[in-house]
Formats: C-alpha cells, sequence, structure tokens
C-alpha cells in the first residue's frame, strides 16, 4: 500500500492529464486505476519478461512515441518476473535520451528467491537522473499490517510526491 499511494501521488504531482505513461502489459490494478485517475493515457507494453518489455518500451518510442513515465515494477506483481542490471541500464540510457522518468515501485524486489541480489533501478549508474524509486514495509520487512511507504530520488523530483503523498494520508511525518 505505501509504494502505491507514493505512485499515485507521483502521477498526480508529476504527470499532466493526457501525458502517455507506459506500464506493462501485466500489471499490478492499482498502477492502472492510478492512472486513469488523472487522466494518463496509459501505453500497455508486454511483459512476458523484463526483455520483452524494455524492447517494447524502446520499439514504442523509437516509433514515435512520447511517454512522461514509465512504470517498472520488479520483481512483478503478478507475474514474478525479475530485471537484470543490464535490462535497467538499456531503461536508463533510453530515460536519458528520450527525457522520460522511471517510476520504478520495488515493493516486491527483495522477494525474488531465485537468485541472490535482485538489482532496482536506482542500482545503474545515471539512474538518480532519471528514476523515482518507491517501496513499501509491508513487504520489504514481512510486517502486512505496516502501510508505510518510501521514496528515494532527486529533490526536485522527490519533493512533490513526498508532499502530496503526506497530505492525504493517515499518519505518519510530513517531509522536512
Amino acid at each position: 500500500e505505501g509504494s502505491r499511494l507514493l505512485l499515485v501521488a507521483a502521477f498526480e504531482a508529476l504527470l499532466q492529464r493526457g501525458d502517455q505513461v507506459i506500464m506493462p502489459s501485466r500489471f499490478y490494478n492499482g498502477h492502472m486505476d492510478a492512472a486513469m485517475k488523472f487522466g494518463l493515457r496509459s501505453v500497455l507494453v508486454p511483459s512476458l519478461t523484463a526483455t520483452e518489455y524494455v524492447d517494447g518500451i524502446e520499439d514504442f518510442i523509437r516509433g514515435g512515441g512520447r511517454p512522461k513515465a514509465v512504470v517498472t515494477c520488479f520483481v512483478s506483481n503478478p507475474t514474478g518476473i525479475s530485471c537484470t542490471a543490464s535490462e535497467y541500464q538499456r531503461l536508463v540510457n533510453l530515460a536519458h535520451e528520450f527525457g522520460f522518468l522511471i517510476l520504478d515501485d520495488y515493493a516486491y524486489g527483495a522477494l525474488d528467491y531465485r537468485q541472490s541480489y535482485v538489482p532496482c533501478a536506482l542500482s545503474i549508474l545515471g539512474a538518480l537522473d532519471v528514476v523515482l524509486w518507491f517501496s513499501t514495509a509491508s513487504k520489504m520487512f514481512s510486517a502486512a499490517s505496516w502501510k508505510g511507504g518510501f521514496a528515494v530520488g532527486r529533490q526536485d523530483r522527490i519533493s512533490l510526491p513526498t508532499q502530496a503523498k503526506s497530505i492525504y494520508s493517515e499518519g505518519g511525518s510530513r517531509p522536512g
């Protein structure tokens, strides 16, 4: 719940009605609900694998699409697919080249037991300029009743979503 609310806040604070947002075709419905709430144009890209997703994003952009944001969610809910560092690097490079923001919902990132290390978008060189990273305490710390989320990103990009989140959240403190 915490990372989802931060993603909603990022949509509200950083995007405008009609902006294109790329999302995986197999998605957590909270992402789509948030995009619809703010009148964003969701572009669903096939996502049976992370490679297919990044390839589809590149094809869409090189074909003339101009997204303002790309949503990533690895380890993916509901599919369980994960993303390698090289796939994240390709995505970060595209974000730099075409000027879109990567909204990385890492709520399930620590739950991939198939590999010893699951990279996140922020672990990639150059990512801080183009990534807002969200996670949640409930999944990361196996605390189902915790509803807190946290966000990491460049100060000028993270301040608006965290302010919006603090306005309509229950409890917690305002960012300083």
